[in-house]
């Protein structure tokens, strides 16, 4: 299972990053979306950890580019969890990041990729 990781800052990402590879069967991948918002490619699962707005920017966007991708939000307050429902986001997640939380979200979404046909590469 792809895994793009997105977050504010490089020790949050090594964080993140080291929680998601316990997960068996995961591959992660730093988010490169060069300040355009715009993914070159698909991934399974995207963990957004930027500021709250931006996330919700961003998930509004990537569920209408990539539908059938889990996106997983780390998010400053739970405020925003009505629009996060509204973009089906796959899980949303406060700081402190509950570590237990976010790698059985993982688990989860690997347990349907690895029963679901992957979509082929564009």
């Amino acid at each position: 299972m792809n895994v793009l990781i997105d977050a504010r800052s490089l020790p949050e990402y090594l964080h993140l990053r080291r929680i998601a590879e316990a997960v068996e069967g995961v591959t992660v991948f730093r988010a490169p979306l060069l300040g355009r918002e715009k993914l070159q490619r698909h991934y399974d699962v995207i963990v957004s950890a930027r500021s709250d707005e931006r996330n919700m920017s961003l998930a509004e966007r990537w569920q209408g580019t990539w539908g059938d991708t889990f996106i997983i939000l780390v998010m400053d307050s739970g405020e925003n969890r009505l629009d996060a429902m509204r973009c089906h986001v796959f899980d949303y997640l406060t700081r402190p990041i509950d570590e237990a939380r976010l790698a059985r979200s993982l688990h989860d979404a690997a347990t349907h990729f690895a029963k679901t046909p992957r979509r082929k590469a564009l």
